[in-house]
């Protein structure tokens, strides 16, 4: 049987993308690797997530604010925004 892809991602290099589970959600995180003194923002990455419920929420933490997201063939696909060093999302 062939497996899924969990998360495919669509944005600069440097930027590592590292998801786990936390009960029925999914959390993200984006890191940018070669953040230095000079801070610049890096540029937005596509994210897409195997999720098996098209009605989660995409929310931005810490705050909960939701961001826009689309559901396609079992994928949870939304856009980080440009971010600075971190940026971190809840799926659920």
């Amino acid at each position: 049987a062939e497996e899924k892809q969990t998360v495919i991602a669509h944005g600069p290099r440097q930027v590592e993308i590292v998801s786990f589970r936390d009960g029925e959600k999914i959390r993200l995180s984006a890191v940018d690797l070669l953040y230095s003194d000079e801070r610049l923002p890096f540029r937005p990455v596509e994210i897409g997530v195997h999720t098996e419920n098209p009605e989660a929420k995409v929310r931005l933490l810490p705050g909960g604010e939701v961001i826009p997201f689309r559901y396609e063939n079992g994928r949870t696909i939304f856009t980080l925004g440009d971010s600075e060093l971190f940026a971190m999302v809840e799926i659920g």
